[in-house]
C-alpha cells in the first residue's frame, strides 16, 4: 500500500476558518487527494460556506493544487446526522473515483504532529 496514493483525506468543517488553512497546508504533503466539505450548514445557518471557499481558493492559488484539493459544496436534501452521513458517503465515493482505496476523515480543527502522524501511517500500512 502506498499511503500517499491510496488514502484520500476528507475534511469536514463548520466555522473553522482559522484552522482550515493550516490543516490544508499540512495535508498537502501527506495526501494526494483532499476533499473539503461543509458540515450541516443549512441546519444551523452560517456564513461558513463563503469563508471556507475563500480559504480553499487561497490554498489553490498558493500551492497550485486545484487538481488535488476539492471542495464539496453541493447541499444534501437532509438535516443533522443524516446529512453528515450523506456528505461523507458522497466524499468517499468521490475520492474512490480519484483512485483512493481508503478515506481518512478529520475535522478542520484536528491537528497532528508529523511524528504522531507517521506512527499512525505505519500502523495503518502494516
Amino acid at each position: 500500500m502506498n499511503f500517499y496514493n491510496d488514502v484520500g483525506l476528507f475534511i469536514s468543517t463548520f466555522n473553522e476558518g482559522p484552522y482550515l488553512y493550516y490543516i490544508l497546508k499540512w495535508s498537502l504533503k501527506h495526501f494526494k487527494f483532499i476533499l473539503v466539505s461543509e458540515s450541516m450548514t443549512p441546519y444551523y445557518g452560517s456564513n461558513s460556506l463563503s469563508e471556507t471557499l475563500c480559504i480553499v481558493n487561497k490554498v489553490w492559488k498558493e500551492f497550485d493544487c486545484k487538481d488535488r484539493l476539492f471542495y464539496l459544496c453541493e447541499e444534501q436534501p437532509a438535516y443533522g446526522f443524516i446529512k453528515e452521513l450523506l456528505k461523507r458517503n458522497q466524499g468517499h465515493s468521490y475520492l474512490q473515483s480519484k483512485g483512493c482505496s481508503w478515506t481518512f476523515h478529520c475535522d478542520a480543527d484536528e491537528f497532528y504532529l508529523d511524528s504522531e502522524f507517521e506512527q499512525l501511517k505505519s500502523f495503518f500500512i502494516s
